[in-house]
């Protein structure tokens, strides 16, 4: 009889398929007499029935396997659907044999003699899937896209996409796999809840790195959402002894598709581990304190989080860090405001850190020039014209010049016009430093900033320029950024 059984491979999610020919069923073999009558159909140690009277028929959760006739030395010839399977000692290989979804019929040949078997290939997102690209380089020049677990996943890769063994060396392995964590509980982590099953991507080796960062795309469960999309982020977690719940992660956020029900992020060149949909529950005691409540402000505020562009000053307090203990607004530096716009333009930078410092102080934030999220800042232009000094806080007329060049928006070059049109709106206008007055006008326009109404005139504000800016504040602006450039989501 042959005995299809299963296996682990080491390292692997897929599993491979061990056809055992037994000493009495050579000789059927010889005389041609094999038939689908002499099989058994094992997986582990569970019997298949088959099909019907003309097939076995088994069911897997991974799109490759590998295929083992085992124990018959004595064959001259063995293919498996018309390609010649390797001798191994007793037995005969043929690995990284690809399925499509549904079921897929095997055709076993030993010296002329032959059987068929079909293997159902069960394409979903559950604990023991896998989906595996055994060549992302097969097909170089054309965009490589990873679409497992009937599109629950999706990851593009682009061009002329390779692995990287680490030491600049291009990798022997060019094999990425996707597979489902099969702990059913993922440990919440602060605020964040789980919305999506949790996804292990992965190379054969833990050093293999892409070449450059492609696109990953999840979908969530709607159920486990509701209408609270704002606060949808992806979270990535290192491996740590192969348990994401002990992993240190990275909030990597990610762009809302509502009518496809997905979430789309950067996947870091050196991003292999797990990835999932999270989603905030909870709150923070900042919007219900203080003489001058700034609940105004969670709207602003949650979405920032849940996308890792604004973090609390202390996470384990429970508050925010937008009040103090007497209900004064906390003010933000030029640091923190550099770091939210790169991270909410979703610009490139030097690094993904596994830990981040910059709150290690509780109650106030503290970063340096060399941060990657400042750097980036800085390369796009975004702290021209500003004295900068990342500790500093950020006055609001700074925060306008800073937020003009990060929306790219048009500025006037005719100072005395824009002096004139600016003393029309501001009654504080003479306090506008000239240099930054066109950026003034410009987030004026484009209802970035506007400033207070002054209670002393009908349609006329103050900008109060030389004023810090609040963190409250740098929220809102940010989230109107986002919402300018289309970041937030897709309608």
């Amino acid at each position: 009889m042959i005995w299809p059984i299963y296996k682990k491979r080491i390292r692997k999610c897929y599993v491979t398929c061990i056809i055992l020919l037994m000493a009495f069923t050579a000789h059927a073999l010889a005389a041609g007499q094999l038939d689908a009558d002499d099989i058994e159909v094992y997986i582990g140690n569970d019997e298949i029935e088959a099909a019907d009277d003309d097939e076995s028929k088994y069911k897997v959760q991974s799109n490759v396997v590998d295929i083992v006739v085992d124990n018959f030395p004595s064959a001259n010839n063995v293919t498996i659907n018309g390609i010649e399977a390797e001798p191994d000692g007793r037995d005969w290989v043929l690995e990284d044999v690809e399925l499509s979804p549904g079921e897929n019929t095997i055709t076993v040949s030993v010296d002329g003699s032959s059987v068929d078997i079909v293997i159902d290939y069960v394409d979903v997102a559950a604990p023991n899937s896998c989906y595996r690209i055994n060549d992302i380089t097969k097909e170089m020049g054309e965009d490589v896209v990873i679409e497992a677990f009937q599109g629950s996943l999706k990851l593009d890769l682009g061009k002329n996409v390779l692995l990287d063994d680490g030491r600049d060396e291009i990798a022997d392995e060019q094999s990425i796999e996707v597979g489902i964590y099969e702990d059913e509980y993922i440990k919440s982590r602060f605020n964040f809840v789980p919305a999506s099953k949790l996804y292990k991507i992965s190379a054969a080796d833990e050093d293999y790195t892409l070449l450059h960062d492609g696109r990953l795309t999840i979908t969530y469960d709607v159920k486990d959402v509701g209408s609270s999309l704002d606060t949808l982020t992806v979270l990535w977690f290192k491996e740590y002894d192969d348990d994401p719940n002990w992993s240190v992660f990275e909030n990597l956020g990610g762009k809302v598709d509502r009518e496809n029900n997905s979430i789309t992020v950067t996947f870091p060149k050196n991003g292999f581990g797990y990835y999932g949909v999270f989603n905030v529950a909870g709150n923070f005691s900042d919007f219900y304190v203080g003489k001058d409540n700034v609940r105004w402000a969670q709207t602003y505020v949650l979405p920032l989080y849940a996308k890792g562009i604004m973090q609390p000053l202390d996470p384990h307090s429970g508050y925010f860090g937008l009040v103090t203990w007497d209900g004064q607004e906390k003010l933000i530096t030029q640091g923190e405001f550099a770091t939210m716009l790169a991270k909410a333009l979703q610009l490139p930078y030097r690094e993904i850190k596994e830990v981040n410092h910059d709150y290690s102080f509780g109650s106030n934030y503290y970063t340096t020039s060399r941060d990657p999220y400042v750097e980036a800042s800085a390369s796009h232009g975004f702290l021209r014209g500003i004295p900068f000094s990342p500790n500093s806080f950020l006055t609001r007329e700074q925060a306008a010049v800073m937020i003009a060049q990060a929306a790219d928006l048009r500025l006037y070059n005719d100072l005395d016009l824009i002096s004139r049109i600016v003393s029309r709106i501001y009654t504080d206008s003479e306090c506008i430093s000239p240099w930054a007055r066109p950026h003034v006008y410009a987030v004026y326009r484009t209802d970035l900033m506007i400033g207070m109404k002054d209670p002393k005139y009908r349609n006329r504000y103050k900008f109060a320029p030389q004023s810090p800016l609040t963190r409250a504040q740098a929220a809102k602006i940010v989230y109107k950024l986002m919402q300018m450039k289309n970041i937030q989501d897709e309608n």
